[in-house]
């Protein structure tokens, strides 16, 4: 299976795709998390749908709204995800790379 993809969930909530009970697996490298990682984004079932191995989280330090939520972190620490965090890593630079 073709890893060699990244997934934007702003993409998908435009065409209401995140969130369909019927959402088809997708097996992505990079996830860019949506919403800062709010308590509402990246669910289970998107997780296991897109089976992520890379996350980005994009979010600033000591932040007024406790971005990202210890939910959202937990749910990606459970489904094996390696995170990266802006407010802790600082600029996060995805690089795609050609899959033999």
């Amino acid at each position: 299976m073709d890893r060699n993809r990244c997934c934007f969930p702003e993409i998908l909530n435009a065409i209401g795709a995140q969130n369909s009970r019927r959402a088809q697996p997708v097996s992505v490298n990079f996830l860019k998390v949506a919403h800062h990682g709010s308590k509402t984004s990246t669910t289970e079932p998107f997780l296991a749908a897109a089976h992520p191995l890379f996350a980005a989280i994009s979010v600033g330090r000591d932040n007024s709204f406790g971005h990202p939520s210890p939910e959202v972190t937990e749910r990606l620490e459970a489904a094996g995800v390696h995170v990266y965090r802006t407010d802790r890593d600082g600029a996060i630079t995805a690089t795609p790379t050609e899959i033999a």
